[in-house]
């Protein structure tokens, strides 16, 4: 299927641009919304933990576990870059801790849109699952 611009509809949703797909369950979920998940921050200098709802240009999620970021350059400096790249570290352990016994590490697709429309695509995951160390 393809969809043109602007499709958008939300919910169990498919979501803007023109996107090729063969096939689909009804547990995926396109979305330019805030991720369907909350991220527990520590911050060490105070000694608190704060609840953080990330959010992307667009994610594509299934099962409510986004495996897909897309992130539109707003920073000059492209910092959102940096955010984008360490909210893909977290789903990458994330989806690596809900499926421990899996042979195959939980792979996020990351990609960065600069002002210029270049595009850089980054592969977030974890060599060795129960390791928390991620590559990118």
């Amino acid at each position: 299927m393809v969809l043109p611009v602007d499709f958008c509809f939300t919910g169990e949703s498919w979501i803007v641009g023109v996107v090729t797909i063969l096939s689909f369950e009804d547990n995926a979920c396109f979305s330019c919304t805030d991720w369907p998940l909350k991220l527990l921050v520590h911050v060490q200098s105070d000694g608190k933990n704060y609840s953080y709802t990330p959010r992307s240009d667009f994610h594509l999620s299934v099962d409510g576990l986004p495996y897909f970021i897309v992130e539109v350059q707003s920073e000059k400096a492209g910092s959102d870059r940096y955010r984008m790249l360490l909210q893909a570290a977290c789903l990458a352990r994330l989806g690596n801790g809900l499926n421990p016994n899996s042979p195959n590490p939980f792979i996020v697709t990351a990609l960065y849109i600069e002002s210029s429309g270049r595009m850089e695509r980054y592969l977030v995951f974890s060599l060795d699952p129960p390791d928390s160390k991620v590559c990118i």
